[in-house]
């Protein structure tokens, strides 16, 4: 045993067809002895994993971790469960080295990662060292992330047996059951920023260079990718190790988003790792059935579809169900990778899911706006889309009042001098509301109800209700002497014609174009239609066109308007 090389990695159901996807890339690409510590996070997990019974793998309960473990069982209590998988992370570590003596080396890894190559690369670099840590290395577009995220990722990480990897791990432990919560406060967040203070405050740190060690959605963009089709997976001409699929979802049988968040997913590494991923996670989940037939956990996972999303469709799939091509192909090119097909977002030159904020692109009215207000930003997902579409940009206004979306938004802030965000829901009042809150990352969430809505979107529900701030957009404008806006993107579920109904005679006179999620129909009780919206701009805004977010979704989509003063910009100039 104390010649093997050790691992370990933890999940719950819903991550475990990811986790033995993990381990059979293990099997394929490590070829040094070795062990997987398999920590299970439910109970489910360890059976079916003691059933299957996987070479080189030792399943491992929580409850083994736990038992008299005081630090642990209090937290357990006052924090979420996700939140709890953080704290755990140090812990699993310590114990493990605790009730394996002869390990000297102990290498954690996410069990979302997938290795593409040998692992050797990784201690080739750590040598001697007591710790091994990677960074983010985040892509130029993505780089306000660090703020929040911090410089370095959990994903992989070496301790060993030594008192300098012990007091690194020891303190790390502690500090993540003092405080690992989904938030940012005091330069923390999880159990991630910790890793921060690794470099200055221990001896025997690495940080491994290896570009291939921690490709991931958040840095592939910047980098060459070549592979797939049987070849191995290059980025700028080294193997790459491993990837971290962060944000993958299994949205349906055969069907999930590439990255849930505002990454692009472009063709050549949607055929280097996510199609090779794709097909082992099938294999994965054909194992874990082979012993539970009806296993179902982490095989579909609620996800609204955004314009800006990556889709991986099984072959078979779209054959078998009914509507699925239209929803998956709009506005994206199909690209064929075997058993799996890639729909990939067109850039806007080429088209959009945003296809009206497309048509703009190279007209001169394009070329006019300098002030944008977006209600609604959500994570401001549309970014990049936005700034290459208007190059003149030199003022934007984000407002979102969730706390949780509203955090994060503060790295454009700090990242962009030319943004600036706000807390608040625009409204036509100003005053405390009470804010319907949904499932699907909060992407449906509104000043109103829902209606209609949860008969085109069943999988979306409310979840809680809080009370925001909700102000008109001219008292904010009062308040924080912002400039008038020249562009009005309104994306708030419902409320788009009480912020509409709000602005005075004067402000819309400045305004050039409006680009409005609307409907046809009740989607939110209370909601106003796209007709009422035509009426109330009519005497000053020409009705551009409406285009339905889907195919399946004919009543629900996007408006364009554009001032009837400024429809002579609309050629290309």
């Amino acid at each position: 045993m104390e010649n093997k090389r050790s691992y370990c990695t933890q999940s719950d159901r819903n991550y475990l067809s990811r986790g033995l996807a993990l381990c059979e890339s293990m099997l394929r690409h490590e070829a040094h002895p070795y062990v997987i510590y398999y920590v299970c996070l439910d109970e489910l997990t360890h059976t079916i994993l003691q059933s299957l019974k996987l070479p080189n793998v030792i399943p491992v309960p929580l409850h083994a971790l736990e038992r008299g473990d005081d630090g642990l069982l209090a937290a357990r209590g006052n924090r979420s469960i996700i939140e709890y998988y953080w704290t755990l992370t140090p812990s699993i570590i310590a114990w493990l080295l605790q009730a394996h003596p002869h390990i000297q080396l102990l290498t954690y890894l996410d069990a979302d990662l997938y290795f593409f190559s040998s692992p050797d690369p990784v201690f080739a670099e750590l040598k001697d060292g007591a710790v091994a840590i990677h960074e983010h290395r985040f892509s130029p577009e993505l780089r306000q992330l660090q703020e929040e995220n911090g410089r370095f990722n959990v994903g992989l990480m070496c301790f060993r047996r030594d008192a300098r990897g012990l007091a690194a791990l020891d303190w790390w432990r502690q500090q993540c059951l003092q405080w690992c919560y989904a938030r940012p406060e005091d330069g923390k967040l999880g159990d991630q920023k910790y890793l921060e203070q690794f470099p200055t405050r221990f001896s025997g740190v690495v940080i491994l260079e290896h570009l291939g060690i921690g490709l991931a959605p958040w840095n592939q963009a910047q980098y060459t990718i070549k592979g797939g089709d049987g070849a191995a997976p290059t980025v700028n001409g080294q193997a790459v190790i491993f990837y971290h699929f962060h944000a993958f979802a299994v949205v349906g049988d055969g069907v999930v988003v590439a990255a849930k968040h505002a990454y692009t997913i472009a063709e050549p590494i949607a055929r280097a790792c996510y199609a090779p991923y794709c097909e082992a996670l099938d294999k994965a989940v054909d194992r874990i059935k082979s012993t539970m037939p009806t296993f179902s956990f982490g095989l579909r996972e609620p996800a609204s579809v955004k314009s800006e999303h990556a889709f991986l469709v099984r072959e078979n799939a779209l054959t078998s169900t009914p509507g699925l091509q239209s929803v998956v192909s709009t506005g994206r090119q199909r690209v064929p990778m075997g058993q799996w097909d890639a729909f990939l977002p067109l850039h806007p030159e080429q088209g959009s899911g945003d296809e009206l904020l497309a048509a703009l692109h190279g007209l001169l009215i394009s070329q006019k706006i300098e002030t944008l207000v977006f209600a609604g930003a959500h994570l401001f997902q549309e970014a990049h889309v936005l700034f290459k579409l208007f190059p003149k940009l030199k003022r934007v206004y984000l407002f979102e009042p969730l706390p949780q979306l509203y955090e994060p938004l503060k790295r454009w802030e700090a990242g962009d001098p030319r943004v600036r965000v706000f807390p608040y829901a625009l409204s036509d009042a100003d005053g405390l509301a009470t804010f319907h809150v949904t499932n699907n990352d909060a992407q449906s969430s509104s000043l109103l109800p829902l209606a209609k809505h949860t008969e085109i979107f069943p999988d979306v529900v409310e979840v809680s209700r809080i009370t925001v701030e909700r102000k008109t957009l001219e008292t904010v404008m009062t308040l924080h002497d912002l400039s008038p806006p020249d562009m009005l993107f309104i994306d708030t579920q419902g409320a788009e014609y009480q912020i509409l109904s709000s602005l005075s005679a004067a402000l819309l006179r400045g305004v050039q174009i409006v680009y409005t999620e609307v409907s046809t129909e009740e989607l939110y009780k209370g909601a106003r239609t796209l007709d009422d919206i035509k009426v109330l701009l009519d005497p000053d805004f020409m009705f551009v066109a409406f285009a339905p977010l889907f195919a399946h979704t004919p009543t629900h989509g996007n408006a364009l308007f554009v001032n009837r003063d400024a429809t002579w910009l609309l050629k290309s100039g």
